[in-house]
């Protein structure tokens, strides 16, 4: 009986240890499978990451190259639009180039042939080697074409100003913009070195933030006295200065009895006014005639485009202009590109005959008073 008893024991005991063998086989079975259902999900996450991002991929490409061949198309069409102009420029400088030098060489023709009758050949090639001296401009006495250059917007820079003043010559009128940052050194430094200054007068504009936002803002609203205060401030913070004109001022100038009152101060000071036409409008230049004061009118603006190749129109657009009507008046603004295109322009003038002088000068030959 105690053998058959250990024998169950045994079997029992035997039984005990062959199931939980079992049962850690299922549970390690089990463990593995959420890893395997994990990594099954990612694969088929890139697979289709995969299939997804190829068709992408080759239409960025696509994209790429269609970029590519718009931005090499644009690229051409700017460079004949370049080419155009510059071949435009070009015939129209062979066209000034070509009459002059024909006349002087029918001119110089005739006076060889002379020199020779009288035997003064080889005085007057001596003459010719000695620069002819040049003559103060003081009005078109003989009729020749005549400019004037003003540069606007001054008092903000003086760095530029001082640019400007190196390679402009002394025939340009500065317009200074009063209470700015260095209104008062910019007069200091051109009075210093010999230019003409006027006051860049802040005028009402269509538009209210056109104009500098000072106190003394001349407005369609003022009575003739607060004009009369509001320009005796604004001439205390522009020194040296001989004449005026307008900054915009598109409502101001179309107001009869505004520029009335401004016309009178300007007479009282013995001052000129150049109406820089910001309208069509205007009345300024009129009313400035009509009130005996010395005046001029803009003709042309310089710098709309900053660009170089536009800027050179503009300034031989003036010269033609001065050759049509004898004198005329540009205005331009204190930019790097204005001063730089100015400087070699002028000099290309003035070797074709026009002349280039102050805006006071200018003035004289205009509609005045007293």
């Amino acid at each position: 009986m105690e053998k058959k008893k250990s024998t169950v024991v045994n079997k029992r005991k035997v039984g005990a240890k062959k199931t939980p063998l079992r049962r850690k086989k299922k549970k390690n079975l089990s463990n593995f499978i959420p890893t395997i259902i994990i990594a099954s999900f990612i694969v088929v996450f890139l697979l289709w990451r995969i299939v997804v991002l190829i068709p992408k991929l080759k239409e960025n490409k696509e994209i790429q190259k269609e970029t590519k061949t718009t931005v090499e198309k644009v690229e051409e069409k700017s460079k004949r639009k370049i080419k155009e102009k510059n071949q435009i420029l070009e015939k129209e400088n062979e066209k000034v180039e070509k009459k002059p030098i024909h006349i002087a060489e029918k001119s110089e023709k005739k006076e060889l042939e002379k020199v020779k009758e009288n035997g003064e050949l080889e005085n007057k090639k001596e003459k010719e080697t000695i620069p002819a001296p040049r003559k103060e401009l003081s009005g078109n006495l003989e009729g020749e074409p005549e400019c004037s250059i003003v540069i606007d917007d001054v008092g903000s820079s003086l760095e530029l100003l001082e640019y400007a003043v190196k390679i402009l010559p002394k025939t340009t009128t500065f317009a200074i913009i009063p209470f700015q940052k260095y209104s008062r050194e910019s007069a200091e430094l051109l009075h210093k070195e010999g230019f003409h200054i006027i006051l860049h007068s802040p005028m009402e504009a269509e538009e209210t933030g056109l104009y500098y936002n000072t106190q003394y803002v001349l407005k369609s609203s003022m009575t003739k006295k607060e004009v009369e205060k509001a320009l005796e401030t604004q001439l205390e913070g522009v020194p040296y200065a001989e004449g005026m004109n307008n900054h915009t001022g598109s409502k101001a100038t179309k107001d009869p009895e505004l520029m009335r009152s401004v016309m009178k101060f300007a007479k009282s000071k013995g001052l000129y006014f150049l109406d820089s036409r910001t309208t069509p409008f205007t009345v300024a230049y009129k009313i400035a005639v009509e009130e005996g004061v010395r005046a001029a009118e803009r003709k042309v603006f310089l710098d709309d485009d900053n660009r170089e190749s536009a800027i050179i129109l503009k300034i031989d657009e003036l010269a033609l202009l001065a050759q049509k009507e004898k004198k005329a008046v540009a205005i331009g603004h204190l930019r790097n590109s204005t001063i730089k295109t100015l400087a070699s322009r002028i000099a290309y003038w003035q070797n074709r005959g026009v002349k280039f002088i102050a805006l006071s000068d200018i003035i004289k030959g205009y509609g005045t008073g007293s």
